[in-house]
C-alpha cells in the first residue's frame, strides 16, 4: 500500500498491509518524515517507510490506473466494473477528490465515480475490496480470542485461502501471534486487530475496522471466553448441552426451540444470578458443579437458536470441541488444539444451504 502526504510537495510512504493508519496521521507523519521510517516496538520490522517519487515507479507492469472522482460523469457499479477488466490486467486505484474537485495527475487511464453522493476515502476502499473479494471468491473471517485457544483456528482458516482477522485483548500478544503465522507463510492472509469482548468500545472499533477494510464479514468464530480450570470432560460436555441443569423450569425454557426468545434466555440468567447471590441456587435445583459455566453455555446455545430464527439467511451454530488443551483450563484438556480447531473449521466450511441453529459435539450434530 502506498500513501501520500501533501506538505508543500508530495511525500510517499509505504505501509505494511496489517498496519492501520491513525486518523491523526498528518500530525503522526512528522515523526515519519524525521526518521524516514517507523518500526514495530521491540522488533526490526519497518511498519512505514518513506519511498522515493514518482509513484509510477511502484506500479505493476500491464496495469490499469483508475482514478476515483466525485465529479466524474462515469458512474459505475464496482463489481461490474472489475468483472469487465481482464484477469491479466493489474488494477491500480487512486482514491481522492471524493467530495469535490478532481485528481490532478497525468497517469490515470480512467476516471470513475461509484456514488452520486460524496464518499470518504475509507468507504471507497471498502467498495473496492468488496468488489474484488466477490470477483476472486475471497472470504473474510474474524476469530475472537485468537492469540491463544483460537490461534489454531486462524491457522487452519488461513490454509483455506481466507483472510483472517486475528484478535486479542493484548496488542503485543496479538502481534506476536501474527508473527508466528508469518513463519507458516500466512503473512498476506492474516491481520491483527485488538479486541476485548467485554468492552463495547473495543467491539465497535473492530466492527468499524472490518467495514472499512473489507466492506463485509463472512465468518465470525466466537472463541473468546473467560473461565477457570477444569479437567472434567463429562461436566463440560454436560454443561454445554444443558443436560446437567437440574432446574426443570430452566431446562424447559431453553429446550423449547420453537418458542424461545432473547427475553426468555435473559430471564433464565437473571433468575439464576438472583438465586446464586442469595445462596439458594442448590436448593432450587441449579447445578452445583461449574454452575456459572454450565448456565452460561446453555444460555449461549439457546441464544444461538434465537439468532438462527431471527436471521435465516445466516448460518449460526454452536460446537463443543471437547476438552481441548488450552490456557483456559491450564492445558489439562484431553485433546490437542489441532483436533479442537478442526471442529470449528468444519462448521465454517459447511455449504450455504447447511444446517443452522444446531449444536455439534466435535464432528457430530447433537441435541441441545
Amino acid at each position: 500500500t502506498v500513501r501520500s502526504i501533501r506538505l508543500g510537495g508530495c511525500v510517499l510512504f509505504e505501509v505494511k498491509p496489517h498496519v492501520r493508519i491513525p486518523r491523526t496521521y498528518k500530525r503522526f507523519s512528522v515523526q515519519l518524515l524525521q526518521k524516514l521510517n517507523i518500526t514495530a516496538v521491540g522488533k526490526r520490522e519497518k511498519l512505514l517507510r518513506v519511498i522515493k517519487n514518482p509513484v509510477t515507479n511502484y506500479f505493476p507492469v500491464n496495469s490499469r490506473k483508475i482514478g476515483f472522482s466525485y465529479s466524474s460523469d462515469k458512474l459505475v457499479k464496482m463489481r461490474k466494473y472489475v468483472d469487465a477488466v481482464g484477469d491479466d490486467v493489474n488494477l491500480v486505484f487512486v482514491v481522492g477528490a471524493m467530495a469535490h474537485g478532481k485528481i490532478e495527475v497525468d497517469y490515470i487511464d480512467d476516471f470513475i465515480a461509484i456514488s452520486g453522493y460524496p464518499l470518504s476515502a475509507a468507504m471507497c476502499i471498502a467498495r473496492i475490496t468488496e468488489a474484488l473479494a466477490d470477483k476472486w471468491s475471497i472470504l473474510y473471517a474474524v476469530v475472537t480470542g485468537s492469540n491463544r485457544g483460537g490461534f489454531e483456528i486462524c491457522k487452519q482458516l488461513s490454509t483455506k485461502g481466507m483472510t483472517v482477522v486475528l484478535t486479542a485483548r493484548d496488542e503485543t500478544n496479538g502481534v506476536e501471534a501474527v508473527g508466528k503465522l508469518k513463519q507458516f507463510g500466512f503473512s498476506e492472509t492474516v491481520v491483527f486487530h485488538r479486541l476485548d469482548v467485554t468492552e463495547p468500545a473495543s467491539v465497535s472499533s473492530l466492527a468499524d475496522f472490518v467495514k472499512t477494510q473489507f466492506g463485509r464479514l463472512d465468518i465470525l468464530v466466537n472463541n473468546a471466553g473467560i473461565g477457570g480450570v477444569t479437567a472434567d470432560e463429562d461436566a463440560l460436555r454436560g454443561g454445554v448441552l444443558g443436560k446437567n441443569i437440574s432446574n426443570e423450569w430452566a431446562k424447559a425454557v431453553l429446550g423449547d426451540a420453537e418458542n424461545l426468545t432473547e427475553d426468555k434466555v435473559d430471564q433464565v440468567l437473571r433468575i439464576f444470578m438472583n438465586d446464586f447471590k442469595e445462596d439458594s441456587s442448590e436448593a432450587k435445583g441449579w447445578p452445583t458443579l461449574l454452575a456459572t459455566y454450565s448456565i452460561s453455555k446453555a444460555a449461549m446455545n439457546g441464544y444461538a437458536r434465537v439468532l438462527a430464527k431471527k436471521y435465516p439467511s445466516f448460518q449460526i451454530n454452536c460446537v463443543c470441541p471437547g476438552s481441548v488443551k488450552t490456557d483456559i483450563n491450564y492445558n489439562t484438556g484431553l485433546l490437542p488444539v489441532e483436533e479442537g480447531a478442526e471442529s470449528a473449521v468444519r462448521l465454517v466450511l459447511l455449504p450455504n444451504n447447511g444446517p443452522s441453529g444446531h449444536f455439534f459435539v466435535r464432528m457430530a450434530q447433537s441435541e441441545f
